[in-house]
């Protein structure tokens, strides 16, 4: 009697771990592939949110020497550097005598790391002046070919930027930045247009990224100039009223003290010339008269009279004093200028 036993098959599993260095791992972002000996892929897996890394079972019917590789599939992100190693594994199967086939796996521990790249930061700023004074408010685009990559409005200070751009790969990349025109018919836009390059190369080992900015004219930098167009105007003369300022000036007080001049008037005796007005001796003989009426004659005036002596030298008198009197007042007021 011949009786046939056939082997319990058994199963073997393999396991591996995803690490990434400079980042935040996420579920599903990298790709494993299991291969047999002949490089025939077996199954293709993902990791999982925290890096494991699981194939399916693989089932075994008859003992044997199983030989596989374990590997990380090469993503196309330039911002990682992925881990090319290539793990061996080698399962043994056999029979244990009672009819129950054992699996053994031989492997290393299966930790794929990948590093991922330092980015280099760029920032594209630059001025704006209206009528050669710095202004806010205007417009500004970066274009990469007909994409446009930001927007950027100059602040009250006149300065723009287009913010920060995170380059993690090498290459050349080549921007243009304009003004956008505003509505205003009174400004004159600039329509000048910046070519600005930015070259990405990587440092070494260390998986870093290094940016090198080209820019137009290093001196100055990006500025665009605005101008305000000037408007006709009919000058009419502005109507000014000059209203005087008020003065008040006080005169001086000047106390002039006149000087003290005592002026003795120049005692002048002027004595009246004498005169000696001796009345003439007459002797009147009286006329013999006749009874006549007819043969009157009007007797002469007297002279010689005494009263009329009087008179005479009072005259005299008065004149002298006052011409003596004005005399006097003359030489005083000369005294006086």
């Amino acid at each position: 009697t011949f009786t046939n036993v056939f082997a319990t098959p058994t199963y073997a599993t393999f396991t591996g771990t995803k690490i990434l260095e400079g980042k935040d791992l996420t579920e599903g972002a990298y790709s494993f592939e299991l291969k047999d000996s002949a490089g025939n892929v077996i199954e293709t897996v993902k990791n999982a949110a925290d890096g494991t890394i699981n194939f399916s079972a693989i089932e075994y019917t008859k003992a044997g020497t199983y030989n596989y590789t374990v590997s990380e599939v090469p993503g196309n992100d330039a911002s990682v550097l992925y881990d090319a190693t290539v793990y061996p594994i080698t399962v043994t199967v056999t029979d244990n005598g009672s009819g129950k086939l054992v699996a053994d796996v031989q492997s290393n521990s299966i930790v794929f790391t990948n590093r991922a790249l330092t980015p280099a930061t760029v920032t594209f700023e630059g001025r704006k002046y209206l009528d050669l004074v710095l202004a806010g408010g205007f417009n500004f685009v970066l274009k990469e070919g007909d994409n446009v990559i930001a927007n950027a409005t100059s602040d009250e200070n006149g300065y723009f930027n287009f913010g920060t751009l995170v380059y993690d790969r090498e290459g050349t990349y080549t921007y243009t930045i304009s003004e956008v025109a505003g509505n205003d018919e009174n400004i004159i836009y600039d329509t000048n247009v910046f070519t600005v390059t930015v070259t990405v190369t990587l440092e070494g080992t260390e998986f870093k990224a290094n940016a090198k900015v080209d820019l137009p004219n290093a001196a100055t930098g990006i500025a665009f100039y605005n101008h305000t167009i000037p408007e006709e105007t009919t000058e009419v003369p502005e109507e000014t009223t000059t209203v005087p300022e008020e003065t008040t000036t006080i005169p001086e007080e000047t106390t002039v003290t006149p000087e003290e001049t005592t002026a003795v008037p120049e005692e002048t005796t002027t004595a009246p010339e004498e005169t000696t007005v001796t009345p003439e001796e007459t002797t009147k003989v009286p006329e013999e008269t006749t009874d006549d009426p007819e043969d009157t004659e009007t007797p002469n005036p007297p002279t010689g009279d005494g009263s009329t002596v009087i008179v005479w030298f009072g005259a005299i008198i008065i004149a002298f004093c006052a011409t003596a009197g004005a005399l006097f007042s003359k030489k005083r007021s000369t005294d006086n200028e």
